[in-house]
C-alpha cells in the first residue's frame, strides 16, 4: 500500500483525488504517465522534498487543465482553478481534453503558430548565441519525440537528423557546417518551399527580402 503524503492538502494531492472522481483512482503512477513526470519526482513533491517548479507546474497544466499559479500558490487550502478561472473540477478535465481533439486545419494552424515562434527566436537571438539557441530547441524536440514514443514522426526526425561538415576554406580558416538528409532528395523542394512561405509571408527577413528583390530585378 503506498505510503500516504504528509500534507493531504498538497494541490497534487488534491488535484489527483479530482481527477479520481472520474470513478478510475489516479494514483501516482497514472498521473506520472498523463503528465510526464517521473512517479517519485510525485511522491517527493507532495511530501514535501521537493518544491514545485514553474516549469512542472505549466508541463501539469498542459496535461489536466488546472491553473498553473492555482498549483504554485503557497496556500494549500486555496480551492483549485481550470485554466479560464474557474473552480476545477473532474469535468473540467474531460473538457480540458477536447482540446486536443483538433481537426487537421487546427493542428496546421497549430503548426505555423510553433513555427513563427521559432523562426521569431531564431531571428532575434545575437549572432554569437545563434548556435547555442537553436542547438537547445532542436535537442529539445529530440527529447520530446523520444518522450512520447512518437513512433509515426520518425520520417521528419530522420530526415532532420543534423550531422556536421568541417569545411576548409583554407589552410588556417576552417568552417562548421549543418548538414540534413532533407536537403538532398525530392522532399527537400517541397520543404523548403514551406519554409519560403514563412520567409516571404510572415517573417521575412528585411535583408533577405533586400537580396530577393535585387535578383528579381
Amino acid at each position: 500500500m503506498p505510503r500516504k503524503p504528509k500534507d493531504e492538502n498538497h494541490p497534487l494531492t488534491r488535484l489527483r483525488k479530482i481527477l479520481s472522481e472520474d470513478g478510475t483512482e489516479v494514483t501516482r503512477e497514472l498521473f506520472a504517465k498523463r503528465t510526464g513526470i517521473p512517479s517519485g519526482s510525485i511522491k517527493a513533491l507532495e511530501t514535501g522534498l521537493y518544491r514545485l517548479s514553474p516549469a512542472l507546474a505549466k508541463k501539469i497544466t498542459f496535461a489536466t487543465g488546472v491553473n498553473t499559479n492555482s498549483i504554485l500558490k503557497r496556500n494549500n487550502r486555496d480551492r483549485l482553478l481550470d485554466v479560464f478561472g474557474r473552480p476545477y473540477t473532474c469535468q473540467s478535465y474531460r473538457e480540458f481534453q477536447l482540446l486536443n481533439e483538433s481537426d487537421p486545419i487546427r493542428k496546421m494552424t497549430d503548426a505555423h503558430a510553433l513555427c513563427l515562434r521559432v523562426l521569431g527566436l531564431l531571428r532575434a537571438i545575437n549572432e554569437r548565441r545563434y548556435n547555442e539557441l537553436f542547438m537547445r530547441i532542436y535537442l529539445e524536440l529530440e527529447e520530446i519525440w523520444k518522450e512520447y514514443k512518437l513512433v509515426d514522426a520518425g520520417k521528419e526526425f530522420h530526415a532532420t537528423n543534423l550531422s556536421l561538415e568541417l569545411i576548409e576554406n583554407s589552410p588556417s580558416v576552417h568552417q562548421l557546417n549543418k548538414v540534413y538528409p532533407f536537403i538532398e532528395g525530392p522532399e527537400g523542394t517541397a520543404l523548403l518551399n514551406f519554409s519560403r512561405f514563412f520567409e516571404e509571408r510572415m517573417v521575412v527577413d528585411p535583408k533577405i527580402k533586400k537580396r530577393r528583390t535585387k535578383a528579381k530585378g
